[in-house]
Formats: structure tokens, C-alpha cells, sequence
């Protein structure tokens, strides 16, 4: 039987990276309004920046080498369920956002942005500019085929272009199946999101002072409450004995 040719060869390879389809949400970036547009960003990828009763914020504990992985163009971000890695992308993303164009959202949990839809990964990827920033959170969420050859050839395909900066943020359920996959894209910087003694009991600090200020803020509301049931009920009082 004849071996196929190079040239065959790469076709196949072509027309197999281009059945690899996605969702993106799009978010143009509007610097006269960037609260806004960090809002829109949490909500893509559903990180909760402040408490849901009385809408505190949430205080940030940065993981272990966390400055070092601010310096990095493309990152692959993993670790263990719970260790916060999409706000670890969100903080991130914060700190590249001076000349930022666009953000691309892959696998956003809600379409919100002016552009969204599916679209073929290579199409997507030929969008990017080097102002811009693009975002996958769950990985390989959102791929049909998630076998590790599949998986491979996306990020090739996403790291292949330069842009501002790349986060890819790993799904934990995929952890042991995907967490040297970075050994074959050079292209991308694996990130562990872990934290030292001193970050979790820096964190637990934090943590605490923003339950005791929360808590603080309860009671003067409640005590309030309390006192002017207690001077209304006494006003009734002297109206009645005055009657």
C-alpha cells in the first residue's frame, strides 16, 4: 500500500485542525469605562468578586510565585479544585489591561460581550492581534474531542499566535490526564496555583478581618434597627398617657 505524501499529509492535518470548533464571547475594551468592563469579565467567567449579602468585596490572597506569572505572555494555569485559578486569571488579566484592545472568551459561562457565538477554532485564532487578550477557563470544556492528541492540537493552534496575553486555565477534573501536556507546546508556561503557610494564614487573615467587618456592619444595622422600634414604641407610649 502507498504511503501518503507530505503534502497529503499536511492537508489531513489541516482539515482536522479546522473541525475544531468553539464558543467565544467577545468584549471590546472601553478605557474611559473599566469597571465596566471588569464586571462584564467576572461575569464571563463566572468569578465572584464580593459577597452576596451586602456586596463586600472579596479579598485576593495571591498563590505561590504569582508576580513571576503576571510576567508571562501565554500561561497554562493548573491545580486543584477550589484553589481559585479564574480569579488567579482575573487578577491577571488586570494587570495587562493598560493598551488592551480586546478580550476573546472561550467557553464563556455567559454570553455576555458584543460578539458571541461558535466558530472554528483557526478562525478565531486568525482574529487576534497582539493587543489583545484571550481566555480559556475549564479547559478542555467546549472541545467535542477531549482525548489528549485533541487537546494537544488546540493549544498548539491557540498559542501559535502572539497576543497581549493567553490564560488557559485547566478544568481539575482533567488534572492527572493533562498536566505535563505543556512538555509538547513550548509555546505555553505552566502555571501550579498553590499557596505556602505563610499565603494560607495571610489569607485566613483577610478572610477574617472581612467576616469581623461584615459582622460589625450587622450589628450597627440591627442595633439601629432596634432603637428606633424602641423609640417609635415609646412614642406611642407618651401619645396614649398624653390622651
Amino acid at each position: 500500500m502507498k504511503e501518503p505524501s507530505k503534502k497529503q499529509t499536511e492537508k489531513a492535518l489541516k482539515k482536522e485542525n479546522e473541525q475544531i470548533e468553539v464558543s467565544f464571547a467577545t468584549l471590546t475594551i472601553d478605557n474611559s469605562n473599566d469597571n465596566e468592563i471588569i464586571k462584564k469579565i467576572a461575569t464571563a467567567i463566572n468569578v465572584q468578586l464580593s459577597s452576596t449579602e451586602g456586596g463586600q468585596h472579596l479579598p485576593f490572597t495571591a498563590p505561590k510565585d504569582f508576580e513571576k506569572a503576571i510576567r508571562q505572555d501565554k500561561l497554562f494555569i493548573h491545580g486543584a479544585s477550589g484553589c481559585r485559578k479564574s480569579r488567579a486569571i482575573f487578577e491577571i488579566m488586570k494587570n495587562k489591561m493598560e493598551g488592551m484592545e480586546k478580550i476573546y472568551i472561550i467557553n464563556p459561562r455567559q454570553t455576555t460581550g458584543e460578539e458571541s457565538g461558535r466558530i472554528i477554532l483557526t478562525e478565531l485564532m486568525n482574529r487576534f492581534t497582539e493587543k489583545d487578550i484571550m481566555i480559556w477557563d475549564n479547559f478542555p470544556d467546549d472541545l467535542a474531542k477531549k482525548d489528549l492528541d485533541s487537546s494537544r492540537k488546540a493549544l498548539e493552534i491557540i498559542s501559535s499566535k502572539d497576543v497581549k496575553c493567553l490564560l488557559i486555565a485547566l478544568k481539575p477534573k482533567y488534572l492527572e490526564m493533562y498536566k505535563f501536556i505543556t512538555r509538547e507546546v513550548p509555546e505555553l508556561h505552566a502555571y501550579e496555583i498553590i499557596y505556602d503557610k505563610l499565603q494560607i494564614k495571610a489569607g485566613v487573615a483577610s478572610n477574617i478581618i472581612f467576616f469581623l467587618v461584615k459582622e460589625g456592619r450587622r450589628i450597627r444595622a440591627k442595633a439601629m434597627t432596634n432603637m428606633r422600634t424602641a423609640l417609635a414604641s415609646l412614642q406611642q407610649a407618651r401619645g396614649r398617657s398624653s390622651a
